[in-house]
């Protein structure tokens, strides 16, 4: 294996080449990554999809996929990893649900599949979590999360509302997660919270944040708070309230680059921190 040497990697690049190795019916035991500077380099992740796992075969009905989901989820790790599908309707869920590695879990659209926790839970992943996504469904009543050591993860077309806490948080050290065209419709803290000094490659783009900070949070909430590096762009938060922030740049967030952003302000403020070292602010608005 050929040790990887930068952590800049292209967002296009990353995942065109981690969708084609989603793609095989046979697994792999690494993954190719074209870095900016020309170098490939290899990565030990196994992504295997060759099973589709319905959640409706498993057990799982509209008023109880608690299960179900469970049940497809284990199926596809004993098989070494798949695609769980959540089809058209709504699912109620009464506890966390934990994607593990080389795991997708993928819907027929925000408007088509959602999970509905009724009470605690979530979508959790393990500690070292690595090549799992999230697409195409609505998360109803809860958060997402990411742990210390997630990698080469993925979180796209994905629909967030009426979360509790925070509706994406990535804590502990994450390398190369990928956020694309994701709305969070409500939050009881923060919209997203990226509260971990030791990122690399954190791309976060199309993002929607809207209506967070309304379960009472300690300081100020934000629709989108970096406390690592991370490139930022195409972010939309409104309206942002007296004692909020729409986007703000914690310790660790230096180097950081955010471009094509707006902020919707209703007495609250646009950004925050953004005059940290190396901190690059881009095309944006505020009104």
């Amino acid at each position: 294996m050929t040790e990887m040497r930068d952590t800049r990697t292209s967002r296009r690049r990353f995942l065109r080449d981690a969708g084609a190795a989603t793609a095989g019916a046979a697994a792999a035991s690494s993954i190719a990554v074209l870095l900016d500077d020309g170098t490939r380099v290899a990565r030990e992740v196994v992504y295997t999809t060759a099973g589709n796992y319905d959640i409706a075969k498993f057990g799982a009905v509209p008023d109880d996929a608690t299960h179900g989901v469970a049940e497809a989820i284990d199926a596809a790790v004993r098989d070494g990893g798949g695609v769980v599908h959540v089809p058209t309707g709504t699912w109620r869920i009464s506890g966390p649900v934990e994607v593990p590695s080389n795991v997708t879990v993928r819907g027929a659209g925000v408007l088509g599949s959602t999970l509905r926790f009724d009470g605690a839970g979530g979508i959790v992943h393990a500690r070292g979590v690595s090549g799992a996504t999230l697409e195409q469904f609505t998360v109803e009543g809860a958060g997402l999360s990411y742990p210390a050591g997630a990698s080469y993860c993925i979180v796209r077309r994905l629909r967030i509302r009426d979360a509790p806490g925070t509706a994406l948080s990535i804590e502990g050290v994450v390398d190369r997660l990928y956020v694309d065209d994701v709305n969070v419709e409500s939050a009881g803290a923060h919209g997203v919270d990226v509260a971990t000094r030791d990122a690399t490659s954190l791309f976060v783009s199309a993002l929607s944040v809207g209506g967070f900070g309304r379960g009472g949070v300690a300081g100020e909430p934000c629709g989108l708070q970096l406390r690592a590096r991370a490139h930022v762009s195409q972010v939309h938060v409104e309206p942002v309230g007296r004692g909020q922030v729409g986007i703000a740049f914690g310790p660790g967030s230096e180097y950081s680059t955010l471009t094509n952003w707006f902020v919707g302000l209703d007495g609250g403020l646009a950004l925050r921190g953004d005059d940290r070292p190396g901190v690059q602010i881009g095309p944006g608005s505020a009104r």
